[in-house]
């Protein structure tokens, strides 16, 4: 694949990133970039896509087959779906969630959230936050561990409730214990 090296820098320079950084990524020397640029040759199909995805782009950018910077992430893409299922808008799930709408537009433009906006909303659709960022196609959480030991996913799940909510969890908690 062909590399349009006018974005490719002018993107490596708003990251951050190092040209070193990204050749050490595709398992190549330092000056790897340098030298591809300078015989014009072809770069194979996995390092733009690896490059692509460090720069938070497409493939399709970096190569010049399109000009659309930023794909929707693959966050975007299940949290469209969710609250399709939902029959939501995207808008509606957030606010519902209690994030601002400027959060979808975010996410629209590639962005994906921190990691403890990513465990809240994966908590209000009742699926993993690995499927919610795409690493799986495991919709359901994994069940939690029964035993005397609370699962970290209970013990983390708790920790994020207000007082009130963590009363009224004990005290279904106590209610279900009776039953036994």
């Amino acid at each position: 694949m062909k590399l349009n090296y006018d974005r490719l820098e002018s993107l490596i320079k708003e990251s951050g990133k190092s040209k070193a950084y990204l050749c050490a990524k595709v398992n190549r020397e330092r000056y790897y970039m340098r030298d591809l640029k300078n015989a014009n040759t072809n770069v194979p199909e996995e390092t733009v896509e690896i490059w692509a995805d460090e720069l938070g782009t497409t493939p399709e950018y970096l190569t010049g087959e399109s000009d659309e910077r930023r794909s929707m992430t693959r966050f975007f893409e299940q949290y469209s779906r969710l609250c399709k299922e939902r029959g939501m808008s995207a808008n509606g799930a957030a606010k519902e969630i209690g994030l601002p709408s400027s959060s979808v537009t975010n996410w629209k433009q590639g962005r994906t959230p921190r990691l403890d906006k990513v465990e809240k909303i994966a908590e209000y659709f009742g699926v993993s936050a690995d499927y919610l960022l795409g690493y799986t196609d495991e919709k359901e959480k994994p069940a939690a561990q029964m035993g005397d030991e609370l699962s970290p996913e209970f013990a983390s799940l708790f920790s994020c409730l207000t007082p009130e909510q963590k009363e009224l969890v004990l005290a279904t908690m106590r209610e279900l214990a009776k039953g036994k």
